[in-house]
């Protein structure tokens, strides 16, 4: 079996017609459906659509909301400052980590039987930032606020720190080409209930059970306990 790992936006079928290629693996979003207001959710759903219209055989892997970007790159500020501005208003979402992530596509790449399927790849339990907030204050002993507004003020906050509302070509922010149009939308999608998707597919397709959040801060309790203020 040849397959072919494709990313939004790319040709799908183009490119897999020139490779003789009869299976492709695509890494999709948690949700797709047409509701969703997330922007990401756009691509991928597009992608997907093309790629099922070439014919060929695939495999959607639809990722929820990464636990390492929330913890890692974001958690850090949130330490520092003791606030978490959020409009997500207790909505939930089940966080994956990265690393199983790509353990099921290395599973989906290397065996048989996952042609034509549809898995929402999702952590273990279905979590709102409060009490993921409360997770990191338990760890590091430094208490986190979790302070909810709106669209306008998560723009407000956006606006403040430079971020430009839409994709601008070599604009970065910390090093991090932001655009706040695609997080404020992303938020209210989680608000919505879009996220708040929760399955087992990282055991059904890998044999292991799904790393939690929780686990995800413990396993870097030594750089979140060193973030200065």
């Amino acid at each position: 079996m040849r397959a072919q790992v494709v990313q939004p936006g790319e040709p799908a079928d183009d490119a897999a017609e020139a490779a003789d290629v009869r299976h492709i693996i695509y890494t999709s979003f948690v949700n797709v459906e047409p509701a969703n207001p997330a922007i990401v959710a756009i691509d991928h759903r597009e992608t997907e659509n093309l790629i099922r219209a070439s014919g060929l055989a695939f495999t959607f892997l639809r990722d929820a909301h990464y636990a390492d970007a929330m913890i890692l790159n974001a958690g850090p500020g949130f330490i520092a400052s003791g606030v978490w501005l959020t409009s997500t208003q207790g909505g939930r979402e089940a966080m994956v980590w990265r690393e199983d992530c790509v353990n099921c596509a290395v599973a989906v790449l290397t065996e048989n039987g996952h042609e034509n399927k549809t898995y929402p790849v999702t952590g273990p339990n279905r979590e709102s930032f409060a009490e993921v907030a409360a997770m990191l204050a338990e760890l590091t002993g430094r208490p986190i606020r979790l302070v909810e507004t709106d669209d306008a003020g998560m723009y407000a906050h956006f606006d403040a720190l430079g971020i430009p509302r839409e994709p601008v070509d070599d604009q970065t922010v910390s090093g991090i080409p932001w655009n706040s149009d695609d997080m404020v939308s992303f938020e209210r999608a989680i608000r919505e209930g879009f996220l708040d998707v929760c399955t087992d597919d990282v055991q059904r397709v890998t044999g292991r059970l799904a790393r939690s959040v929780r686990e995800l801060i413990h396993a870097n309790a030594d750089i979140l306990r060193n973030v200065k203020a």
